[in-house]
């Protein structure tokens, strides 16, 4: 069950873990697209190959604390995309 929107009360938002920017690093000049050989496609989406590692960053609205907060990626592809069959 996914609560997003809901605040416990006597919670501080500031408390929260936030993502204010991801940077996919996904222009042809940058390096995801030089990597994967995929800059001298005219799309600027994040297109890279299957098996190859891939960078991101991802900013916070505070420090990152591995020892207090969480998350989780979640990394969808294409339109109608559903979960691994295992």
């Amino acid at each position: 069950m996914e609560t997003f929107g809901v605040i416990p009360r006597g919670v501080s938002m500031k408390d929260y873990l936030e993502v204010e920017y991801v940077e996919l690093y996904k222009q042809q000049y940058e390096k995801n697209k030089k990597e994967h050989h995929t800059d001298r496609y005219f799309n600027n989406k994040l297109i890279i190959r299957r098996g190859q590692k891939f960078d991101i960053r991802i900013n916070f609205n505070r420090p990152y604390n591995p020892g207090n907060d969480q998350f989780w990626l979640e990394y969808i592809i294409g339109k109608f995309a559903e979960r691994q069959k295992m």
